[in-house]
């Protein structure tokens, strides 16, 4: 992200939440909650005798806790969106949580790793060098649970998992995870290959 601020030229970027929910115990809590939430509500509507309907959840404040996804996204806003339907007794939500952040230096704030004042990085952005830039990402969950028995978060229950894309992640065995000298572009959107 810090290299895209240095791109200086604004455009929104994707990150890889679900990277962020299995590296960062701030950002795996913020959605287990989200997906907690969402699964009391559709089951609520359930009970009442909806069969196929969807539901959107409020925009929340969520924060990290790693140094890694603190410089990627820190604070950030999320919320959720799903489809729900009844299956004989069961309630199967297929639920996107959605992230979104403006990557900026703020003055009077500091990193938290190295200490170093907002204001130092932001003053690139003053002069021209650099420009701060929306950034986003999302994941989808599919969660069952039965009638009347919503999970109170999506720690208690059996949900779909992300499939890894070991061309595109860190390593599985967590070696060399963001200090990598080259990584690929964030966005798997672009389809923009970088130099060697």
């Amino acid at each position: 992200m810090y290299r895209h601020y240095w791109d200086n030229n604004g455009k929104p970027i994707e990150f890889d939440y679900d990277e962020g929910y299995r590296e960062d115990k701030g950002i795996t809590a913020a959605v287990d909650t989200e997906i907690g939430r969402a699964a009391l509500a559709a089951d609520a509507l359930a009970k009442a005798g909806n069969r196929n309907f969807k539901i959107t959840g409020d925009p929340k404040s969520a924060d990290t806790k790693t140094e890694n996804w603190q410089k990627t996204i820190g604070g950030y806003q999320q919320w959720s969106h799903a489809n729900v339907r009844i299956e004989g007794k069961k309630v199967v939500m297929d639920i996107t949580v959605e992230a979104q952040d403006y990557y900026d230096f703020d003055k009077g704030k500091h990193d938290i790793a190295t200490g170093a004042s907002d204001a130092e990085n932001g003053r690139f952005a003053e002069l021209g060098w650099a420009k701060p830039f929306e950034s986003h990402g999302s994941l989808t969950r599919t969660v069952t649970w039965d009638i009347g028995q919503p999970p109170a978060n999506a720690t208690t229950i059996a949900g779909s998992t992300p499939d890894r894309n070991p061309g595109r992640e860190d390593r599985s065995d967590g070696r060399g995870d963001g200090d990598n000298a080259i990584t690929p572009d964030n966005n798997r959107n672009t389809g923009k290959v970088r130099p060697k």
